[in-house]
């Protein structure tokens, strides 16, 4: 199965992630595997991770 997401949960329990960046495999591997390599899934995923406690104020 093909997943496309921008979401990280969505690829989350995916046995292997294939990161595009400008058109090209920046990296791939296991969600734990490209999470340690500190890369581009790992910046995507530490970014989403800190606005899902974002709130707006009125």
């Amino acid at each position: 199965m093909l997943i496309i997401a921008h979401r990280m949960r969505t690829v989350s329990g995916a046995d292997k992630i294939v990161v595009l960046k400008d058109g090209l495999v920046s990296e791939q591997g296991s969600p734990e595997e490209l999470y340690k390599k500190n890369g581009a899934f790992a910046h995507m995923l530490k970014l989403q991770t800190e606005s899902d406690g974002w709130k707006i104020e009125a």
